[in-house]
């Protein structure tokens, strides 16, 4: 997936942050599941957004949430320009193990356990690389 550019002037009339835009065009109701942003955290330049899905049909992702049919899961959202001006982003989710991984303890907190299921590998080792970092982060401030 690529990244997405524009002049976000006229989007930030309604959304204050880069992240109100994300709750904004991710929450949505479509074919019987339902998305929305319950949380967004920005670490540097990149948002993190816990996401609950309700009615998700996909055999793959229901196999990955002790809770299937209504789970929060993550989104990482590396971004680049600034906010009302050139913005872009590009779009991950945490089954795609992003790189980035400094998502904030609370918002890890909400997020649904996972299952032991081959399909989500990725996600938990993206959840244990923040965890460890959350860690490394206390140790070095102590």
């Amino acid at each position: 997936m690529g990244w997405d550019h524009w002049n976000s002037a006229q989007d930030a009339l309604t959304c204050k942050t880069a992240g109100d835009y994300f709750a904004r065009s991710f929450t949505m109701d479509r074919d019987g599941m339902q998305q929305k942003v319950i949380a967004h955290r920005r670490v540097g330049s990149v948002w993190y957004v816990a996401l609950r899905v309700q009615g998700e049909k996909t055999p793959a992702y229901r196999s990955m949430f002790t809770t299937p049919d209504d789970y929060v899961t993550a989104l990482v959202m590396l971004t680049t320009g600034q906010w009302g001006q050139g913005f872009g982003y590009k779009q991950m989710d945490e089954m795609m193990g992003p790189s980035e991984s400094r998502c904030p303890a609370d918002l890890l907190d909400m997020l649904t356990p996972l299952t032991d299921a081959e399909f989500g590998q990725y996600a938990r080792q993206w959840r244990e690389r923040c965890r460890a970092n959350l860690a490394a982060a206390r140790r070095a401030a102590a």
